[in-house]
Order: structure tokens, then sequence, then C-alpha cells
């Protein structure tokens, strides 16, 4: 049975007044531990002086706690991490219409200790249904890290991530391109095995590639400043209100009637 579609203009709205903005992600020094920082991390929106130049975000450790003392255990951290983050993204994003349900791989790289109870784990399944049906089809190109944020938690080693996964797709909702998609992940050793797993993977909208940077702020806080023309935006809460939509971004359309009910 086909379901009614509803026209949500405002998305559109919320579209037109990101684009080319600079969205933040706020970290400050004294994190609160993994337990109490179940909520998403608010992302800020600024509108910077035309003539603002912003510094390129290479990665960077910042550890302020000393948790990882040598260079070698930054360096172990920056593997592991990049590790997990390009096992996780090959799977999410490498997928064609042929593509199975691969929430239960997803959510392999979540911790199942009651440190992780209220994790974001759950989103998994929704990012494979939300995928499927605008028929996304995309290619993983690369992984790249701004920055990891070592928080003090010495037993956990806690550790809050930022960067973006750069991909090729196509679906009803953007032409066949290159994008990048900044997300916003939380970590933490794993007592079980100890090994670091996902507590959050924090990411919704996708930029055009080309124009998008991520850019080190200028204010002395370790916010990283996302420039570039916005795209779309996913809602992994709210599946089927998205993949119904009727708007769609200017100069593509799509047919109603491809779109089934979603139960």
């Amino acid at each position: 049975m086909k379901k009614k579609i509803t026209v949500i203009g405002v998305i559109l709205i919320a579209i037109l007044l990101v684009v080319g903005g600079y969205l933040f992600h706020a970290h400050k020094a004294e994190e609160k531990p993994l337990e109490q920082t179940s909520k998403k991390t608010e992302k800020k929106l600024e509108k910077p002086d035309e003539d603002r130049v912003l510094k390129h975000a290479d990665f960077e450790i910042i550890d302020n706690y000393n948790i990882f003392p040598s260079d070698n255990d930054k360096k172990a951290l920056k593997e592991e991490v990049s590790t997990l983050l390009n096992n996780f993204a090959d799977t999410l994003f490498n997928i064609d219409s042929s593509t199975s349900d691969y929430s239960n791989i997803l959510t392999a790289y979540y911790g199942t200790s009651e440190d992780f109870d209220s994790s974001d784990v759950n989103l998994t399944a929704n990012m494979y249904k939300e995928f499927m049906g605008i028929h996304m089809q995309s290619k993983l190109k690369s992984v790249e890290i701004a920055h990891i944020l070592v928080r003090n938690t010495p037993e956990a080693k806690e550790i809050s991530v930022i960067g973006a996964f750069h991909i090729h797709a196509k679906s009803d909702r953007m032409t066949d391109n290159d994008y990048a998609i900044p997300f916003n992940s939380v970590m933490s050793k794993e007592q079980v095995d100890g090994s670091y797993k996902l507590f959050t993977m924090s990411y919704s909208e996708m930029y055009k590639e080309k124009g998008f940077g991520l850019a080190r702020m200028d204010d002395g806080s370790y916010n990283i400043g996302i420039k570039g023309d916005l795209v779309i935006s996913f809602d992994f809460q709210n599946v089927d209100d998205f993949i119904n939509q009727t708007e769609a971004p200017a100069g593509h359309t799509f047919k109603e009637e491809d779109y089934d009910e979603v139960n």
C-alpha cells in the first residue's frame, strides 16, 4: 500500500540556511565521563566574517592528561581508531541495491559491557533502512580524522573523535558525485577484551566534496569548523518521515509512486 506523502518545506529552508556555513562540534577541556555523555554532542551554527581564514585541521591527538604518554602510545591509538573507523565505514558506505541488511555487522563495533548501556547502537539498523529507502549506492573513498580528544578517564581511556567520511554516491536525493560526511564519535576501551569500541557514532549532514573542509578554530577551543555546501541531512531517528518526504534538491526529482510505506 502506498503511503500518503507529506511535504516538509522546513527541511529545504534549513538546508538553505546552512549552505556555506560553518558547523561546530564543541569539546571542553573537562569532559564528562562516558556514562554521562549519552546525548549527542550539540552542533552550533555560526556565520563567520567573510575574510576569516581558518587553518586546515590536520590530524592531532589532544591529550591534556598524559594518558598516552609516549609517541608509541599515540601511534598505537591512531592506528586502532583508524582501523575501527575504516572497518565501520567500509560496511556502512559500500552499498548498492543488492546489499543485505548489515546492521548486525555494525553493532559488532559497539561495546557490550554495562558502560555502553546508553550508546546509540540501536540507530545502526535505521542507517541501513534509510539508505535503502532512497536507493542509495555508494563507495567509501577514505576516512579523515581531524582530531582525537582524550578525556580524563584513565581506566576507560575514553576519547572523542571528529572527522569525515569521504564517499562517492548517488541516490534519489543526490546526483552521482563525491561527498563528505562529517562525524563525531565517542569511543572507549571495552573491559572485556581491552579494545576500542564505539559508544556513539553521530553524523547526519552530507556535503559536496568540492569546497568541503575541516578547519581548526582560532578561538582557543577544541572546536572543528566544517565548511561546505550542504546537500542533504539524514534523519536516523525518523526514518519513515525522511524516506517519504516529497522535497528533493534543486534540479533533481523523484516519483512519489516509487515509495512504498515503510513499516
